[in-house]
């Protein structure tokens, strides 16, 4: 009975890649159309702000590489839209976090304190639900992964949007003079930054021109730092 078995797994083997779903009683493990074209929806009603989105480059990573690795892209997207969901948490919710708490909490939480508005709440819900089903192994096709990950990129600059106005709200305005402007950029800097988490905690010091500063904050996203202080050198 063992080797028929194998036999039998070996025929079908070459088929497996093709198959779309798998059905336990009324329970059938995959991502329809039909549910990617509901969020898609829910994404429609969110109107475009008018203030121009900072992104960090990561909507055109997300793009590229949803074209050759869906799987890993709609991964990569939760985990996007969750550090940004966390930082909000953190500006906004502080000592209200709880001890015990998941995403979705920390969403509903952000939108009952007026930090995200209800359709941004249920887009986001909708789209966590979905990728976390879709990264536990759900059956997604390529087109719909693209469609998620589309829907995601949205998703992530409204989330930029919000913290990004959070800080703009703290924004002072002052006239300077073209020689002050000059100063600035042919100024070198001191950074300053921390290293969490690892065993070691660390601060890092970097000395860096505007242009090194530049490139530094291009790929800040990609690293384990966080920035705490950056002066002018005198």
């Amino acid at each position: 009975s063992t080797t028929v078995l194998l036999l039998v797994l070996i025929v079908l083997l070459p088929y497996i890649p093709f198959v779309r779903k798998i059905k336990y009683g009324e329970f059938e493990a995959e991502i329809t159309p039909e549910e990617i074209r509901k969020i898609e929806k829910k994404a429609d009603k969110i109107p475009e702000k008018k203030q121009k989105k900072l992104t960090s480059g990561k909507t055109n990573i997300l793009k590229n590489l949803v074209e050759t690795e869906p799987a890993l892209a709609l991964a990569k997207a939760r985990i996007e839209i969750e550090k940004r969901i966390r930082s909000l948490a953190q500006i906004y919710l502080k000592d209200k976090m709880p001890s015990n708490f998941s995403l979705t909490g920390l969403v509903r939480d952000l939108s009952e304190n007026d930090v995200i508005d209800e359709p941004l709440e249920a887009l986001l819900i909708d789209v966590i639900t979905v990728a976390n089903r879709a990264i536990h192994g759900e059956y997604v096709s390529k087109e719909d992964a693209v469609r998620l990950v589309s829907i995601s990129n949205r998703v992530i600059e409204e989330l930029e949007y919000v913290v990004i106005n959070h800080a703009l709200k703290s924004g002072k305005v002052k006239t300077i003079s073209h020689e002050e402007v000059e100063k600035y950029v042919d100024s070198e800097y001191l950074l300053k930054t921390i290293v969490p988490y690892v065993r070691k905690p660390e601060m890092r010091t970097y000395y860096l021109n505007q242009t090194e500063l530049d490139a530094f904050l291009e790929g800040y996203y990609e690293t384990a730092e966080y920035i705490v202080s950056v002066e002018r050198k005198k």
